[in-house]
Formats: C-alpha cells, sequence, structure tokens
C-alpha cells in the first residue's frame, strides 16, 4: 500500500478550507450549482454534536432528480426557501469520518468508514439527509445531533474496510430492494380506528367485523351516495373499510380513495368484483394503501390470506420495466435468494437496457437454475402478442411475484392480468400520487393476490445489506454501470434523467474532473485496471484498490 493511499484511507492530512459542493438554489437542473459547475464553498468545522465526513463515493438517484425538478414544492423541503437556504441532493453516500465535536459520543476514530440512512427522523419530523440534511454531492459533509442522535438513534452505519467506496455507495439504494421486500403489513383490523362496514344486499355484519372499533357506520347497500353519507357520518377518513357481498369495480375504487393513510379495504364473502376498478396506484406506493379479501366470511382469515413478503422460491417472477439499475437489483436479489423463482422474465422497451442486463445477469441466473428471459414489448405483435408470450413463459399459471419498476400506470394494469392464486404484486417504481391503474380487485378475494408498494428503508435494511457483502452473499458492485468525478455532477444527474446509464452512476468528489465512463472505459485509461474487472465490465474490490491508490493524491492535493 502505498503512502498515498493509507494516508487517504485514514483522512490523515488537513481539511482544506474550501470544498466543491452542488447546491440546489431552485427548481430545475439551471439551478444546481453555478452556471453549470459545483460551487466553491467553505468546509465546515464541526461544531458541538457535530460530526464531519468525507464523501468518498456518492451514488446519482432518480429520487435526486425529483428534488432537482420540484425545488420548493418537493414534499420533504416544502416551504424552504432554496435561494436564501439552498440544500444539496446526494443520499446514497460512502464516508469517513474527518472531523468530530465536542459531546459527539460515539465509539469511532478519525478514518473510520460509515454509510448513512438517509430517511432520517427528529422528534416525529422528517429530516432526510440529501433533502432536509444538505447531501452527498459536496466533497465534505456536516451531520448534527438530529443524524447521530435520532428518532432511531445513530443513523450512521459503521462500514468495515473490506467493504470499497463503491460497494458503501450502493448500499443504500440496495438497502431499498430489501426494504421492498418485506413490507410490514398489518394483518387484523385497527383497534380504536375508524370503520365502515359495507353489506350488499342487507343482513348483518359477519362475527368479528365490528368488534374493537373506534368509531363505526354500517350501511345495508353496495350504492356508492349510501357510502358516502357513511363516511360524512364518521366524520374522518376510514382506517378499515369492509364490503360483504359482491361490490362493483366503481363501489371499490370510492372506497380506496376514501381511506385513511394505511388504510385496508376488506372484500369479504366475496366472489368476484362486477367491472374493474381504478386503483391510485401512488397511494399504495406512498400511502400504505392495502387491499385484502377471501371468498369466506372470516375477517382475521382475509386479514392474513397472503402474508408472504418475499418472492417465492421455485415459483414464477415477472419484473416489468426492470432493465433499468434499480430494476436489476430486484432481479439480481430473486436470483441471488436462498431459494430463487424457477423462472425470471424481465420486461422493458429498451433493447439495449435488456441487452446489458441479461449479459450480467442471465450467467448468475444458470448457475443457480433458474430460467432467464428478456422481452421487449415494443417488439412483440401487439398487446395480445405480449401477453401470450408471457402466459407462455409462465407456463400458463401467471406469477408467484410481480415487481414493477416502471412508473406507469398502463404497465402496472397489463401486469396485474398475469397474476397466478397468491400473487404479490410489488409496486416499486415510485408513481406519483394520482396515476390510475385499471385492476380486477375480485383476484385479491378469490386468488388471495395481494398488492403492496414501497421504495425506502430502515437502519436494519442497511445493516442486512452490509451483513449480506461481509458474508459474501451480494455483490452489490454488480449494479455500478459508471463513475465519474465531482465536476460532472450535472452532466451525471441529467444522464440520469435521462435514463443515459445502464447501471447505477456513482462520483467520487475527491476526484475534481474525471470524465463520466463505464468500468471497462475506465480500464482503457488506467493502464493495469482491466484485469483486474470481473469480465470486463463488472467493479472488483482488486480494480477499486488498483484506482484508489492511483487516485488517492487528487484529495491529498499532490
Amino acid at each position: 500500500m502505498s503512502d498515498a493511499l493509507s494516508r487517504f484511507r485514514a483522512h490523515d492530512y488537513p481539511i482544506p478550507e474550501k470544498m466543491l459542493a452542488w447546491q440546489l438554489h431552485g427548481a430545475g437542473f439551471e439551478h444546481l450549482g453555478l452556471v453549470g459547475r459545483p460551487e466553491l464553498v467553505d468546509v465546515p468545522r464541526p461544531g458541538r454534536m457535530e460530526v464531519l465526513m468525507r464523501v468518498d463515493a456518492v451514488g446519482l438517484c432518480f429520487s435526486d432528480v425529483k428534488l432537482i425538478r420540484a425545488g420548493n414544492e418537493h414534499p420533504r423541503i416544502r416551504g424552504r426557501d432554496l435561494v436564501a437556504d439552498p440544500t444539496r441532493p446526494g443520499h446514497e453516500v460512502s464516508l469517513t469520518l474527518a472531523a468530530v465535536g465536542d459531546g459527539v459520543d460515539m465509539d469511532a476514530e478519525i478514518g473510520d468508514r460509515f454509510v448513512i440512512q438517509a430517511n432520517i427522523r427528529w422528534k416525529g419530523e422528517d429530516v432526510s439527509f440529501g433533502y432536509v440534511i444538505p447531501g452527498g454531492l459536496s466533497q465534505y459533509v456536516l451531520l448534527d445531533e438530529r443524524a447521530i442522535a435520532g428518532d432511531h438513534g445513530n443513523y450512521l452505519i459503521p462500514v468495515s474496510e473490506q467493504v470499497g467506496l463503491v460497494e458503501a455507495a450502493l448500499v443504500e439504494p440496495w438497502s431499498c430492494i430489501e426494504g421492498a421486500n418485506r413490507i410490514p403489513q398489518r394483518t387484523e383490523m385497527k383497534a380504536g380506528g375508524a370503520r365502515v362496514v359495507v353489506t350488499i344486499g342487507g343482513g348483518d355484519a359477519p362475527g368479528g367485523v365490528t368488534d374493537g372499533a373506534g368509531e363505526l357506520e354500517v350501511v345495508s347497500s353496495g350504492e356508492i351516495a349510501a357510502y358516502g353519507g357513511a363516511v360524512e357520518n364518521l366524520g374522518a377518513a376510514p382506517d378499515d373499510v369492509v364490503i360483504v357481498g359482491r361490490p362493483t369495480g366503481e363501489l371499490c375504487g370510492i372506497v380506496l380513495d376514501s381511506l385513511a393513510d394505511g388504510g385496508i379495504l376488506c372484500l369479504l364473502s366475496c366472489d368476484g368484483v362486477d367491472g374493474r376498478t381504478q386503483v391510485d396506484v401512488g397511494r399504495i406506493h406512498y400511502r400504505d394503501i392495502r387491499i385484502v379479501g377471501s371468498t369466506g366470511a372470516d375477517v382475521n382469515a382475509a386479514y392474513t390470506c397472503n402474508a408472504r413478503q418475499d418472492t417465492l422460491g421455485g415459483g414464477a417472477a415477472l419484473f416489468p420495466g426492470s432493465a433499468g439499475p434499480m430494476g436489476m437489483m430486484h432481479v439480481q436479489r430473486a436470483i441471488e435468494a436462498p431459494r430463487p423463482p424457477r423462472v425470471v422474465v424481465v420486461t422493458d422497451l429498451s433493447a439495449e437496457r435488456l441487452a446489458y442486463a441479461e449479459r450480467l445477469l442471465k450467467p448468475v441466473g444458470q448457475a443457480r437454475g433458474v430460467e432467464y428471459h428478456s422481452v421487449n414489448p415494443g417488439e412483440m405483435d401487439g398487446a395480445e402478442a405480449f401477453d401470450g408470450k408471457l402466459d407462455e413463459l409462465s407456463g400458463g399459471r401467471g406469477y408467484d411475484d410481480i415487481v414493477v419498476c416502471a412508473p406507469v400506470g398502463a404497465v402496472i394494469t397489463g401486469a396485474a392480468k398475469h397474476c397466478a392464486p397468491g400473487c404479490v404484486v410489488n409496486i416499486f417504481a415510485g408513481v406519483p400520487l394520482g396515476t390510475m391503474s385499471e385492476v380486477d380487485l375480485g383476484e385479491v378475494a378469490t386468488k388471495s393476490v395481494k398488492y403492496t408498494g414501497a421504495s425506502g428503508s430502515a437502519i436494519e435494511d442497511i445493516v442486512t445489506i452490509l451483513d449480506k457483502i461481509a458474508a459474501g452473499k451480494l455483490n452489490t458492485r454488480m449494479s455500478l454501470g459508471t463513475v465519474g468525478g465531482m465536476n460532472q455532477g450535472l452532466e451525471g444527474l441529467e444522464g440520469v434523467s435521462k435514463g443515459r446509464f445502464y447501471g447505477k452512476c456513482v462520483l467520487f468528489p475527491w476526484i475534481e474532473e474525471m470524465p463520466l465512463a463505464t468500468p471497462r472505459e475506465v480500464a482503457g485509461r488506467v493502464d493495469g485496471l482491466g484485469d483486474l474487472l470481473d469480465g470486463g465490465d463488472i467493479w472488483t474490490t482488486a480494480a477499486e484498490e488498483f484506482f484508489v491508490e492511483r487516485m488517492a493524491g487528487r484529495a491529498l492535493g499532490t
């Protein structure tokens, strides 16, 4: 190990007075940085209950793009004047401790490495890193007690020296994949909650349906006006609505729109739904709206009939719109599971993305006995031919898991036609609120189909990914598609917004100028690096150490 590499790893050099940072001053890419370049700003010094961290690597995410496009109107910073108080995107980071302020109680030394759980809560409020707390598109970040002593403790999670800079930066997006596969699920009616019971055709509510309710309305009609009157009488958005009998799709849609956040629609004694339902799938993703059901009258059985969270071993899994970076992570996770699916089908409208994903992931699948298929709907002779191909690849029984990574209502509608009994439809893509999909909700009751969705993560998801890396069960480096330097921040984010990169784009902020390039292209510029890549495409620990050793002087100013 060279002296420069050793000093870089230990942060054994003076903290500079100035640093480069991509600050966001308003909505739009034109308000990121200064005339298309990062700004030169003071490096803050940590005060009481503050720590200063060097940003070793930062991954670029489409969530960063959403922040840039929305500016002051982004839900996480609404009301903030970014002109007077700019923030910085970048929540996928690998960090090194550079300085510690007074009062900080951390079992850590200068040079220790960390990742951060970006969804920081402070006194019940969302103060997420990369939004409220300025993020990692800078050479250093200052973190205060909100991050190191927040509602869930210290949001900084230690990283061992064996985990590379790229690996660590990719832990956060990988933790979102992990979190999406184990979303908490309410399996009973909310005790003391607001509740509406609709008995179609009259009759009494089944046993247990009204037990433990707070505010309660019972309606003996499936008419929409009658339901609307019940909600008005309730005086609050219902936490649970139980419909007994066969409702119309229109009534189901009205009920779903009326539910409180975290609310559940339960279809009980239901042999189907008359007509398809227009479902706001954005509310499933962002507001934790759920639908449960059963052909029987046991409400407890309806709430627990499909509690599965992870992909079904030996089953068939469909990944619509999943040849992009996050979709590939979902596919890789399924393939590398202890019991992988028997069949994996990846769809996308980009032939180039599909080919890239197949080149990297199909050999991994074959080694685990997984049939891997790529299907481009744009190359099929219409929707009927596309649906026929999906049916053929599932063996005609549908899919046990459908993970949607395209934020398009029509894609969700199309995918939902291919549910096998017990299917879990995971709406991972961050579809905007108000995005509608036409769905046969009768299958929730008759086939125990479950719709779920989220794209955040918790501290335990971060720890799980780090444990998988340490155990050799997950290669997060396979997700890397492009690297670059600090000056390439704007170009990189614009590339993410346009789907330019096949894999994740990761920047090294301590390298001021480094054109965006794939690992293969970087190897063409750094003699000896190519021999250390896996298959010529995949970043490795050895390749990174070789690369950092040659670049470490950039951070040291030598």
